[in-house]
């Protein structure tokens, strides 16, 4: 069962817009895993901030049990965690939550899974799963999970499509103040008195433009593209410094080898254009990894994932 539904939380400033709930299809699905993603908005109804909580039954565990309660956003070829708590089972339910004061949920399909890994127990819960139920001390296994898609599926589409054209925009930004920086060094083989103000102007354009591209992809508790914000500003850390570099220079017999660096930098920024092109959505019928063949070892966390 999917649906929508409102409410506030006394940290946020405003009531919450639509949230993501996903609960069992039946009586008999899974654990009775409940998981709840909501947005906020702040007086003036920008999104901002945004709440995940999962709940739901266990299968007959001693009090005290512990369980790794994973939220991951849901790719075509992997998956992108987000945020792993940990729940203490009481009465064979359990229940966590977790709030991003500064972040939203972008409109993905995002997975919760809840495992028991006997290994992480304490010693007495350990000899009683050893005991009640033969477990060995390495075992693991999922006792639950459910796929909660966030947004409606016109809503995703939309998103993806428009975070691939903004990624785009960026990186051919990026490339235009390469080209910018191209044509200083061009023009002021020898450092004149004259040439510091653009200089100037050329870095601080940098400095803002970081700005801009942190700002967007910080908003966000995850993408699925994240790792080109790293990318971006990995480019952009070699530009700043062929910009300095130019500022030390004097004279003809630096202009080449700063070209030649403008030159392969601006083919990075092309091959990771090319590269953005490869998380265009699919079409509608392309499903995503079935859950039954995705990998079970254990995921921590890595870049890209938790925001």
């Amino acid at each position: 069962m999917m649906r929508l539904r409102t409410c506030a939380w006394p940290w946020l400033v405003a009531l919450l817009g639509s949230a993501a709930w996903g609960a069992p299809d039946d009586a008999g699905g899974g654990g009775g895993l409940v998981v709840v993603l909501e947005n906020g908005r702040d007086a003036e109804g920008r999104p901002h901030g945004c709440y995940f909580e999962a709940s739901g039954k266990t299968p007959p565990l001693m009090d005290g049990t512990r369980l790794d309660v994973t939220l991951q956003a849901r790719g075509r070829s992997r998956d992108f965690p987000v945020k792993i708590l940990r729940a203490v089972v009481q009465d064979n339910t359990y229940k966590v939550s977790y709030p991003w004061q500064d972040r939203v949920f972008a409109p993905l399909a995002y997975e919760v899974k809840v495992e028991l890994a006997v290994g992480k127990q304490a010693k007495r819960v350990q000899q009683w799963l050893m005991t009640e139920y033969g477990y060995a001390e390495s075992h693991r296994e999922i006792i639950d999970r459910r796929t909660v898609p966030f947004g409606t599926e016109e809503e995703r589409t939309r998103f993806a499509i428009e975070n691939i054209d903004r990624i785009q925009g960026m990186l051919r930004t990026l490339d235009a103040r390469r080209l910018a920086v191209a044509e200083f060094a061009q023009a002021l083989v020898e450092q004149a008195e004259g040439g510091r103000p653009r200089h100037q102007e050329l870095t601080m354009g940098l400095v803002r433009f970081r700005g801009e591209v942190d700002a967007y992809f910080r908003q966000y508790v995850v993408l699925l593209e994240a790792g080109f914000h790293q990318t971006i500003l990995r480019h952009l850390r070699v530009l700043d410094r062929i910009l300095r570099d130019h500022g030390r220079a004097r004279g003809e017999a630096v202009l080449p080898v700063l070209a030649q660096r403008l030159e392969r930098l601006g083919k990075e920024i092309h091959g990771s254009l090319e590269l953005i092109k490869q998380y265009a959505p699919a079409p509608a019928d392309t499903p995503l990894v079935p859950a039954d063949e995705e990998d079970e070892s254990p995921r921590t966390e890595e870049p890209g994932g938790e925001r």
